[in-house]
């Protein structure tokens, strides 16, 4: 699985390690909510990578998630 999605994939991280990704992702989050530019730029970037995606007969999600 970390071949898959990175050494240090919050999703995998364990004990101090998940604690502060998760404390970098949250200080993030809570600074650019609320900001029109930052949902904008998040909006568009989700709709190219599905856009990307749309004649693909089948997705290689194990590179796409080292995108």
């Amino acid at each position: 699985m970390h071949d898959i999605l990175g050494e240090y994939s919050v999703l995998l991280a364990t004990g101090e390690i998940h604690k502060k990704l998760k404390n970098v992702i949250i200080s993030f989050i809570k600074v650019t909510k609320s900001k029109a530019e930052f949902l904008l730029f998040a909006e568009n970037l989700s709709i190219s990578m599905l856009e990307s995606w749309k004649h693909c007969p089948e997705i290689k999600l194990h590179k796409e998630v080292k995108w």
